[in-house]
């Protein structure tokens, strides 16, 4: 890290780089560079974000600033600095692209491959769920070993930053991936209705009751934190041999009436496409009345409007095969209004496709 950073400090062939001067700012800045630009402890006092990501950004560049400073590369020191700011209010600066970076050839080929590992990385949100303070460590480190390639002539601050990037690489490789053995919530959709397990293991127990919880069983047992799109991905034959989940559709009828409205035929044509789209399904149509008029009276006329209903879905999937019907009649029972005596929502017919 020991170089002439800048140019304007070099005073000729023959006086070759100046001295740093004595006249700094904590020991570390001459006082013509106490700017904003190469002020970073105000950085350094900044609260933490609460990312473990970004806290590790905003830690580990304010650490190279200081050191890049410490030896008089004023240029490296704010260019640290800088990235450290932008962490601590929230903002994560991408890792240098080597590529375009002034590097030697002969350097340039494993920067290419650390970077694109680490930028996928960075782009995992399972990833960074699982291990973001140790891939913003990793970045950190990278970006040093980017710098002194960069610098190319302290060619132990080189492998120093190399070897702590590839370490901690190492680290989130493991902590990344998804465990072999794992227990998870699969949902029931489309309403991603859950109901909760409890894992005990060595005196430490955990509860998942949430739609795609998950934690980790056997030696990884323990709390994981994963995406949807990664459980999806997992267990996708799983979730591809789960029956699909009951479907309901609901019919309303007029007054004392049993017509099929156009407006409930469409839901009879869609509670038909359900069944069409299984390879075997059950089709349960069950009726209803209001409150008005005798107990028999109602139970008749809702037997009538399921058997209708019934009929229509039937002659819809006439050319359908392993498709079974159940016809019930509830009369006024089970109201969706027991205030209401006259009321067009308890004159209904229900249709589960299952």
């Amino acid at each position: 890290m020991k170089r002439c950073a800048a140019s304007f400090l070099c005073l000729g062939l023959l006086a070759g780089c100046a001295s740093p001067s004595t006249d700094t700012v904590g020991d570390q800045v001459p006082d013509w560079l106490s700017g904003e630009a190469w002020n970073v402890p105000p950085v350094a006092e900044i609260d933490m974000p609460e990312s473990p990501f970004l806290a590790a950004l905003q830690e580990g560049y304010v650490d190279l600033a200081e050191r890049e400073l410490a030896e008089f590369d004023w240029s490296s020191g704010a260019r640290f600095r800088s990235r450290a700011l932008a962490a601590a209010q929230g903002t994560a600066p991408l890792p240098f692209d080597p590529s375009e970076q002034d590097i030697p050839e002969r350097a340039i080929a494993g920067l290419i491959e650390a970077y694109v590992e680490l930028t996928g990385y960075l782009g995992s949100e399972g990833a960074m769920l699982r291990a973001g303070r140790q891939i913003g460590e990793a970045q950190v480190h990278y970006d040093c070993w980017v710098q002194e390639a960069e610098e190319g002539h302290q060619t132990e601050d080189i492998d120093a930053c190399r070897e702590a990037y590839q370490l901690m690489i190492i680290l989130i490789r493991d902590l990344a991936a998804l465990p072999d053995n794992m227990a998870v919530v699969l949902p029931e959709e489309p309403g991603n209705e859950v109901g909760g397990i409890e894992l005990a293991q060595g005196g430490k127990t955990i509860t998942l009751d949430s739609a795609f919880a998950a934690a980790g069983v056997g030696e990884d047992f323990g709390d994981l934190p994963v995406t949807e799109s990664e459980i999806r991905d997992a267990f996708a034959g799983a979730l591809a041999a789960q029956p699909k989940p009951p479907k309901e559709f609901q019919l309303n009828f007029p007054f004392n009436g049993t017509r099929i409205s156009d407006e409930a035929f469409e839901a009879i044509l869609a509670a038909a496409e359900e069944a069409r789209s299984r390879e075997a399904a059950e089709v349960i149509v069950t009726g209803y009345a209001d409150l008005v008029g005798n107990a028999a009276d109602s139970l008749a006329i809702s037997r009538t409007r399921a058997e209708r209903v019934r009929q229509a879905i039937f002659w819809e999937l006439r050319d359908k095969e392993n498709v079974t019907f159940a016809t019930d009649a509830k009369g006024e029972r089970d109201p969706v209004e027991d205030t209401a005596r006259k009321s067009e929502a308890n004159r209904r017919v229900v249709v589960l496709v299952r």
